[in-house]
C-alpha cells in the first residue's frame, strides 16, 4: 500500500511492505530511498491493539516520517557522520582479539578434525568450543557497543535496532 505525507512542505512517499495484526513494515521511496523500518505489537497487547485498520495506517505514517527525518539527517550530516564512522571503525579494529564468527567456525573445524583423530577428547572439545564461543561473543559485544555508541553520539533522534545496520551500511558506502 502506497502512502504520501507532507512534512515541512516536502512531499514524502513510501509504502507498507508488509502488514499483519502484530507487525508492520514501511519503506521510504521519495524523496529518499533505501531505508525500511517496522514495528511490532507483542502477543499480550494484541487483544487491545492491531496494525490492521486506522491504527496501522497512523503507525505507518509515523514510521514513514521517522524514515524521512533519518534520511534527511543522513543527507545533511553525511561528511561528519563518515568521519565519526571511520573513527569507530578504527576503535573496533583495535579491540583485541579480532575474533570474528568466521575465525570461530575455522577453529571449530580444526577441533572437530583433531577429535576425529583422537587427539582431543569429547570433553576437551566441548570446553574449547565453549571458550571459543565466549571469545567470539566478547568481541561481538565490544564491536556492537562501539557502533551503538557511534549511532547514539552521532544522531539527534532515536534509531531503532533494525534501522541501525541500514544506516551504518549507508554511511560505510559513501
Amino acid at each position: 500500500m502506497k502512502m504520501q505525507l507532507n512534512i515541512n512542505g516536502e512531499h514524502v512517499e513510501g509504502e507498507i511492505t508488509s502488514r499483519s495484526a502484530g507487525d508492520i513494515n514501511v519503506k521510504i521511496t521519495k524523496p529518499y530511498s533505501e531505508l525500511t523500518t517496522g514495528a511490532h505489537i507483542m502477543n499480550l497487547a494484541r487483544a487491545h491493539m492491531s496494525f490492521e485498520g486506522a491504527d496501522g495506517d497512523k503507525r505507518a505514517k509515523e514510521l514513514l516520517a521517522e524514515l524521512y527525518d533519518i534520511s534527511q539527517f543522513l543527507e545533511i550530516k553525511m561528511a561528519n557522520l563518515k568521519r565519526s564512522y571511520e573513527k569507530a571503525k578504527i576503535e573496533v579494529s583495535s579491540v583485541t582479539p579480532q575474533y570474528t564468527h568466521e575465525v570461530f567456525i575455522n577453529e571449530r573445524k580444526e577441533l572437530k578434525a583433531l577429535m576425529k583423530l583422537g587427539e582431543v577428547t569429547s570433553n576437551d572439545y566441548q570446553k574449547k568450543i565453549k571458550s571459543l564461543k565466549t571469545k567470539a561473543e566478547d568481541f561481538e559485544n565490544k564491536r556492537s557497543a562501539i557502533m551503538n555508541a557511534f549511532i547514539e553520539e552521532s544522531f539527534s533522534m532515536e534509531i531503532s535496532a533494525d534501522l541501525r545496520q541500514q544506516v551504518i551500511a549507508k554511511i560505510a558506502a559513501v
